[in-house]
């Protein structure tokens, strides 16, 4: 048994639109923190929490999965829910 940290920038590297399958996702990167369906196009997305060095704040990886399992999105953001210790945001 070992542990490994996957949210890394080369692996979500790896993750692309119209290749990558859902089940290498998981192999990659492991299950997602929030997994979430959407009702009206049936695409899953995937939200997976990271650290980037160098970046101060907290960036989520989104990844959305089309009903046929392939990977049709990525996106890497700004967590919404962080607030800059500096500013006066409360956290939601």
């Amino acid at each position: 048994v070992t542990v490994e940290q996957r949210l890394t920038e080369d692996n979500i590297g790896r993750v692309k639109t119209g290749a990558t399958r859902a089940d290498e996702v998981l192999d990659l990167l492991g299950p997602p923190y929030e997994p979430m369906k959407q009702a009206r196009t049936g695409k899953e997305i995937w939200t997976y929490p990271l650290r980037i060095p160098g970046f101060p704040t907290p960036k989520w990886f989104l990844v959305h999965v089309a009903p046929d399992g392939v990977v049709s999105e990525t996106y890497l953001i700004d967590d919404p829910r962080y607030g800059h210790p500096d500013s006066n945001a409360l956290p939601m």
